[in-house]
């Protein structure tokens, strides 16, 4: 599971920070006067706090990189990188945002608030990690394996698929099946 073993503000955090997109498309679509005006400022408040968030994510995934606790010489076959961001952005992200027509600006947020919830709670329950399309811009990568094991590399790209390095898990349960790479072998 993907956030076994972390604390709860981090996975609601990645969570909020993989959603930025609908956030943004929801703030756009909210009808909150005869101006849009107040939608594109909501835009970029809404985005200014999300990117705040991600740089932020980064530098607690780089600190658990240096406190986390060494697993030396692991090996794992990448399967493919980031996910499918595009099946998540059209599966989850769009259709988060579909609101009851006509209904007030109030009761699109409580539905939306709803849906989102309960979107968190399926993703922190489910061994699948989510993209976060915020994170790839930041230099974040996810990388899945064949045995259904996920590697963190922290702006660095794997060249090879055969991965053979140092990692440390991402929570401190052995049942989290997400890694931080520390350092990669390339001489294999």
């Amino acid at each position: 599971v993907m956030f076994e073993g972390t604390k709860t503000w981090f996975s609601f955090l990645y969570f909020v920070t993989a959603m930025l997109p609908a956030y943004l498309l929801f703030a756009l679509q909210l009808n909150l006067g005869n101006s849009r005006l107040i939608n594109y400022w909501l835009v970029l408040i809404i985005g200014s706090v999300g990117g705040r968030i991600g740089y932020f994510m980064k530098d607690k995934l780089m600190q658990r990189r240096q406190e986390g606790q060494e697993i030396a010489d692991e090996k794992l076959n990448i399967k493919d990188k980031n996910g499918d961001v595009i099946t998540f952005l059209f599966g989850v992200v769009i259709p988060s945002l579909l609101l009851p027509d006509g209904a007030s600006w109030i009761e699109q947020c409580i539905v939306t608030i709803f849906i989102q919830l309960g979107c968190y709670v399926l993703v922190k329950n489910s061994s699948d990690v989510i993209p976060n399309v915020l994170l790839i811009f930041l230099g974040v990568n996810i990388y899945a394996s064949d045995d259904g094991r996920y590697l963190i590399t922290i702006n660095k790209s794997l060249h090879t698929k055969k991965f053979k390095g140092n990692i440390c898990r991402l929570g401190d349960s052995f049942a989290n099946n997400v890694f931080i790479l520390l350092s990669e072998d390339n001489k294999e």
